[in-house]
């Protein structure tokens, strides 16, 4: 089944046989965008992943704007954003936060117990704020991010929503052999993503019994 314009946005879904002794819902999902195919169609999915993905892009419709990200090009932005949210990880399923990994490292580099006092002395709040700035950071930007956490078929893309007036931008690459691909826009009529996804939403569920789980806030 496909959902929307394959022109402009569209979703494709394959819903495959039950597989017994599994609640699990398997198939076939990918996002199309001017024309271009977003995802890996032929690896097969647990399709509530992607499905509670996009119903999060929906749960904060009239969030995706942001004067500053809009001054950027295409590839500033696909640029800044990949840097503040994952550093140099990348953008797949399983790649750490920023905000994360420095909280990680900051633990990994904590001081004996014996040297505490020095340490509490400027270094553990310096690490502290930095961990803080990075986590309000991710906080920000990462709802433009819109297929993180929509499985391991978008692993290879970094996809972005960004709303202006009048109009709604997605932008994309998809990166391969550790550099960059090209850039990708679409500019869809307001609303349209949200339409799109909705509509999909309604369908998924009628033919599964699949609800979405509410948004997590932050």
């Amino acid at each position: 089944m496909i959902f929307g314009n394959k022109e402009t946005f569209a979703i494709e879904c394959e819903i495959g046989p039950k597989v017994e002794g599994s609640t699990l819902i398997f198939g076939n999902f990918l996002l199309w965008a001017g024309g271009t195919p977003i995802g890996n169609f032929d690896e097969g999915e647990v399709l509530t992943i992607p499905a509670q993905a996009l119903y999060n892009s929906c749960a904060i419709e009239g969030q995706f704007v942001d004067a500053s990200l809009s001054d950027l090009s295409e590839e500033s932005l696909l640029d800044y954003l990949q840097n503040v949210l994952y550093g140099m990880q990348g953008s797949g399923l399983y790649a750490i936060p920023t905000w994360i990994k420095q909280k990680l490292d900051t633990q990994d580099r904590s001081p004996p117990r014996n040297s505490r006092q020095t340490h509490e002395n400027g270094t553990e709040k310096v690490e502290s704020r930095r961990t803080d700035e990075v986590k309000n950071a991710w906080n920000k930007y990462s709802k433009f991010h819109i297929t993180y956490g929509a499985g391991e078929l978008f692993d290879d893309w970094f996809v972005i929503r960004l709303d202006e007036p009048n109009r709604e931008r997605l932008i994309w690459r998809k990166m391969k052999d550790g550099g960059d691909a090209a850039v990708y826009q679409v500019e869809l009529q307001p609303n349209e993503f949200s339409n799109v996804v909705r509509t999909f939403l309604e369908w998924f569920r009628s033919q599964t019994g699949w609800e979405a789980k509410p948004r997590a806030k932050g």
